[in-house]
């Protein structure tokens, strides 16, 4: 078949002989079928090709970025890439159980469950429905027809617990399971699957005060503020993903996420995806997997899409970490800027076709317990149908919103959009050494070495927008050694990742509450590209490939933090915000400090109490720079503001930093970091010491050993700090003390 996306079903008893029998399977390559499909078709159907990219990738239901992407290897899959198996039945077996739920008075529920079932005949039998940590047990008689069926049960259920999103309660998860019975209670068939109890809405309503709809997802009636990032395939061989998935997942769940918007470029993921998702509270968007590119739409392929899309909804549907269905990846707003053909016919009717009939209307009817949108970006839920392409697609005041510019200077907050939902921005970093080792020599590593330029699939640009982002706020090193020079510009790439996308995303977390500029904002979402990789190489990702953090991913930790204090300077107004994602009103005290860079001292300090209602941002102090400088003896240039927030107990809630200068303007002196102490904690928890004899920016710590620390990348104030070192391999105290190292900017310098 010309889909990976589906399951085929074949009738071989014809083909089985006695004894040994041999499957044999011919293959065409991918790339050879889509170029003869594509020109056999009446017109041009183009797509974006990535960098040394294939064409005509949209003539096969096939990963979409294999065929190259600005952050991926071309590398297109062939052959069996799932389970194949003969399977053998004489009544009737389960294929797929879906489920939909309604909220009634006095914590009930009623639960319908859809059962797909093939038989082989006309048959009746039972089916049992089971719901795990419940008195929940529920026999139905049923009729089959020969072939499939799809059989509908209705129960009701009691005091079950909910599922929410993570950081907002627990993920109460259940097992369903469905039997098939006949005669005297044999078992035919059997199967479970996960789901929890949850409701969810996309919230699309007037904001007063500016035009536009608020979107943003409600959960078990709380509104929540989306933090999260867009998920690809986490490896160039989806079938080598599975033993990431835990990982990353957990990655995500330790950064404050609750939402990963699962790309429409890459592939419908394995069920241990989707039940890590589960299990962690992390929600999802799942797209369909059509992406930055205008498709066909004759019989043959509509019909396979519709095949598409059944078995993959039937599939998935049970899953309480799935919240929307979204149609496609950019394809929208793509037709209508005219990028890759007119915004008229037949492009138009081909796009109304394919997404606003086949799949939402296949979809529908499946599946009405989520939303549907039409595309990412798109000015929201599609509703009856509609055939109108909208012109304000990609739009601040409706939907959700992608935003990319790196010829702006991130650290200024005022080029950034207000959107009500974002959910693609971000900017590009290089792993580390440690991870491209696995695919470098020692000659490759300088930074104009012909591999650093190939390992870059972002051109012709990628590599220079890194430079002039290094460049406008930190000293480029100029080493006689090109290896360490090398070494020092990957790690200021990711340190200028890490800042550019606190910056954004800090201030949209500000403008939940808040209309600026003068109407924008009431931001509900906010999601960076990306979270992951599938190959070791310079991408936009937080999490290296094997699952390595970044700098950027401590940092997603701390401002997707529930409870968030964050600054920012306007029109000469310096202000400190408290976002908060709690449900009750929070209190307790702001505490400011003033560090002097001449002698590492703090120099002032502030505190004062506050109150924030529950799920709001609110400024919490304001004034100026020069009313906090004035006195103090230093400048801009000479110091460095940390501000925190505790509970009524003292408790820190949240921590950050003030840079009033750019470091490139800023003279550091020698912190003299060094590993005082490593000491096992529990199992593979070692608690790491450090210490400094001065201010040190971006403190980062790091070991071959995989694992993660509680904190990196850290401005330190004091004279020791300690931390923790999450281990994911078996390590011992020495050797751990052994490879680590701490390095600051001051190195680069």
């Amino acid at each position: 078949g010309e889909n990976m996306y589906r399951r085929y079903i074949f009738d071989v008893k014809k083909a089985l002989k006695e004894g040994d029998n041999n499957i044999s399977i011919r293959f065409q390559s991918g790339v050879e079928y889509a170029a003869q499909q594509a020109q056999s078709y009446p017109y041009n159907v183009p797509d974006y090709e990535g960098y040394l990219g294939m064409p005509h990738r949209s003539f096969i239901r096939r990963e979409q970025n294999s065929f190259g992407w600005d952050w991926c290897p071309v590398m297109v899959p062939q052959g069996i890439w799932r389970d194949i198996f003969v399977e053998a039945y004489d009544t009737a077996v389960i294929r797929e159980v879906m489920t939909s739920y309604t909220s009634l008075p006095q914590n009930n529920w009623n639960v319908k469950v859809d059962v797909v079932m093939d038989s082989s005949s006309i048959r009746n039998g039972d089916l049992r429905a089971e719901i795990s940590n419940t008195s929940t047990s529920k026999t139905f008689r049923t009729h089959l027809v020969a072939g499939e069926n799809v059989i509908s049960l209705s129960f009701n259920v009691s005091n079950v617990e909910l599922w929410w999103p993570n950081d907002y309660g627990a993920q109460n998860l259940y097992s369903l399971t469905v039997t098939y019975l006949e005669g005297s209670s044999i078992v035919q068939s059997t199967k479970t699957v996960t789901i929890g109890f949850r409701t969810v809405e996309l919230v699309q309503e007037p904001i007063k005060g500016t035009k536009g709809l608020s979107f943003y997802f409600r959960i078990n009636g709380v509104p929540i503020f989306a933090k999260g990032a867009n998920w690809v395939p986490a490896h160039a061989f989806e079938v080598e993903a599975i033993p990431f998935y835990e990982n990353l997942i957990q990655s995500s769940k330790a950064a404050h996420m609750n939402l990963l918007r699962v790309w429409g470029g890459g592939v419908y993921h394995e069920d241990e995806f989707y039940e890590a998702a589960n299990k962690a509270g992390i929600m999802l968007w799942q797209e369909f997997e059509f992406s930055d590119a205008m498709y066909p739409t004759n019989k043959e392929f509509l019909d396979n899409v519709v095949e598409e899309v059944k078995y993959q909804v039937r599939r998935l549907q049970h899953n309480p970490s799935i919240i929307i269905w979204s149609g496609n990846n950019e394809n929208e707003e793509i037709l209508v800027g005219g990028q890759l053909v007119p915004n008229k016919p037949p492009y138009t009717t081909d796009y109304f076709t394919l997404y606003n009939v086949t799949i939402w209307k296949t979809l529908i009817g499946i599946d009405t317990t989520r939303p549907f949108v039409p595309s990412s970006p798109s000015t929201g839920v599609l509703e009856g149908g509609n055939n109108d392409l909208n012109p304000l697609v990609n739009n601040e005041y409706w939907g959700d919103y992608h935003w990319y510019n790196w010829d702006v200077d991130c650290w200024d907050v005022s080029v950034f959009p207000r959107p009500r939902f974002l959910s693609e921005s971000g900017w590009q970093s290089w792993p580390s050494l440690n991870t491209l080792k696995t695919v470098s020599e020692p000659q490759d590593w300088s930074w104009i070495s012909t591999w650093i330029n190939h390992r870059q699939h972002f051109q012709p640009s990628g590599n220079q927008f890194i430079e002039q982002g290094i460049k406008r706020h930190f000293k480029w090193p100029q080493r006689t050694n090109s290896t360490k020079e090398f070494l020092e510009v990957i790690w200021l790439s990711q340190v200028a990742q890490a800042m550019c996308v606190k910056s954004e995303f800090e201030h949209h977390r500000r403008a939940k509450s808040e209309l600026y500029d003068p109407d924008k904002g009431y931001t509900m979402g906010s999601l960076y590209w990306q979270l992951n990789t599938p190959w070791p190489a310079v991408t936009f990702a937080s999490l290296e490939h094997g699952g390595r953090w970044k700098m950027l991913h401590y940092y997603a930790a701390k401002f997707y933090t529930p409870v968030l204090v964050s600054s920012v300077e306007r029109r000469n107004v310096y202000s400190i915000w408290v976002i908060s994602d709690a449900v009750n009103p929070i209190s307790g005290s702001l505490i400011i400090e003033l560090w002097s860079l001449q002698n590492s001292t703090m120099i002032k300090s502030w505190k004062q109490p506050y109150q924030v209602q529950a799920l709001v941002s609110s400024v919490i102090w304001q004034g100026t720079i020069d009313q906090l400088l004035n006195g103090t003896g230093v400048t801009r240039s000479t110091s460095v503001l940390k501000y925190s927030l505790t509970d009524p107990k003292g408790t820190e809630l949240s921590d950050n930093f003030y840079l009033m200068s750019s470091p490139v303007n800023m003279q550091l002196l020698n912190p003299e970091l060094a590993i005082s102490a490593v000491k096992q904690v529990d199992g593979n928890e070692f608690e790491v010491s450090i210490s400094s004899k001065n201010i040190a920016f971006f403190v980062w710590l790091e070991t071959p050993v995989s694992g993660r620390f509680s904190d990196n990348g850290f401005l330190l104030t004091s004279s020791t700090k300690s931390l923790t070192f999450y281990s994911w391999e078996k390590t011992s105290t020495s050797e751990l003390f052994a490879s680590l190292t701490v390095v600051s900017l001051y190195d680069t310098l």
